[in-house]
């Protein structure tokens, strides 16, 4: 778990006003990668185990613990594979597109994910919408042919954020 939110650097894009750091386990099931119910008990039944000097469960449930860890394993190994660079939002948006460099994020050469976009100008605010992707913006946007055109970084701030990440991590990777 360690090893992916270091290699997505997860921690980098959280914004949390109370300077809190969530656990790598918290962090991967914010964005959908893990469930963690099973991962806690998992943990609480190695933690008796190793540091009070417990009793192991039964067979069986240690059976379903050896369950869980492969689950984990199988279905987060393709995320330390192949890591995709970008994505594209193009068929949601009517009359325009996203585009998403993840690929310079991961590679430490952006503080966030730089991404251009072209859309209707209904679409866009200069205020601040509730659940609506809040970008920094580069360069000045230009108009053309109806649609606005701009390029910026995705900002840590909102939900926002977490439903791209959560996009991004539903790929098939």
């Amino acid at each position: 778990m360690k090893s992916l939110a270091e290699r997505y650097r997860l921690f980098d894009i959280l914004e949390d006003p109370k300077g809190k750091r969530p656990t790598n386990a918290a962090l991967l099931a914010r964005f959908g990668i893990i469930r963690p119910h099973m991962l806690r008990a998992l943990t609480r039944f190695r933690n008796e185990i190793e540091h009070e000097d417990a009793l192991p469960p039964p067979i069986e449930r240690c059976t379903e613990f050896a369950d869980v860890v492969w689950y984990v394993l199988r279905s987060t190994d393709n995320l330390m594979g192949l890591r995709k660079a970008e994505m594209a939002f193009a068929q949601e948006i009517a009359n325009g597109y996203i585009s998403l460099d993840f690929g310079v994020y991961f590679d430490g050469k952006m503080p966030s994910v730089p991404l251009w976009a072209e859309m209707s100008l209904d679409l866009v605010s200069q205020r601040k919408q509730t659940d609506w992707i809040s970008v920094n913006l580069g360069k000045k946007p230009r108009i053309q042919r109806g649609n606005l055109h701009f390029e910026g970084i995705l900002t840590g701030m909102g939900n926002h954020v977490d439903t791209v990440w959560r996009a991004y991590f539903e790929l098939d990777h």
